[in-house]
């Protein structure tokens, strides 16, 4: 747990499966987009799902692709379309864009650090409402490496001139708690989303059930 005395600047957050039910809407994408080049939907069992949905998307397209680059920007391309298709069924989780405007009233920056694309992020997060609450976004394109490397999380926390220690990252993945835990910021996992058990493994400072509970931890945080 975050000790009494700390001080709670901003929190920051995981995209895909932390502040957006987006999992069928990927694979949905995934699928379409392997049946139109390969004949065949990919993933399909579970082990492939789970390795798919946390990698970004330029190591996704060449997992899909077998290793075949020319073949993997084939895979964004009828990726990009088919997500384009598929996006307005991407929602925030029930209860996150009250949380974020309560955590703003408090006084709180958020933000999110994200491993998606920046033109897939952007158009999520204008349609859901939920764009002009974030001081700042990190997406996969704006870094060299992905989660669970602190450098998605860490770039965040500079860009807002802030301590790691004054920082919560939210997230539902083992690699969201150990990128946030390398960075130094207070790591928070949360009970929805993609790998609700692995994320408790992982050992996060703080494990939430849901959005209402994050906003009172951080308000009992900074009122103590």
């Amino acid at each position: 747990m975050p000790t009494s005395t700390t001080t709670v600047d901003a929190v920051l957050f995981d995209w895909d499966g932390t502040l957006m039910d987006t999992k069928e809407t990927i694979l949905r994408t995934y699928r379409e987009a392997s049946t139109e080049i390969y004949g065949h939907a990919y993933p399909t069992d579970p082990a492939q799902i789970e390795e798919l949905v946390q990698l970004r998307a330029k190591e996704a397209f060449l997992l899909v692709a077998q290793g075949d680059a020319e073949r993997a920007a084939e895979v964004a391309v009828r990726f990009g379309e088919a997500y384009a298709r598929n996006q307005a069924s991407a929602t925030p989780f029930d209860g996150i864009a009250d949380a974020l405007r309560e955590l703003v009233a408090l006084g709180v920056q958020v933000g999110v650090a994200t491993s998606k694309a920046r033109s897939r992020f952007e158009a999520d997060a204008e349609r859901a409402g939920i764009r002009d609450l974030l001081a700042v976004a990190i997406t996969g394109d704006d870094v060299t490496a992905a989660k669970p490397d602190p450098e998605p999380v860490a770039r965040a926390i500079d860009e807002l001139g802030l301590s790691p220690a004054n920082c919560f990252y939210v997230g539902d993945g083992p690699n969201d708690v150990l990128a946030a835990r390398a960075a130094g910021a207070v790591t928070v996992g949360v009970a929805w989303g993609f790998h609700p058990d692995e994320c408790r493994e992982a050992g996060p400072q703080l494990f939430v059930r849901d959005p209402a509970e994050l906003v009172d931890a951080v308000r009992r945080a900074r009122s103590a």
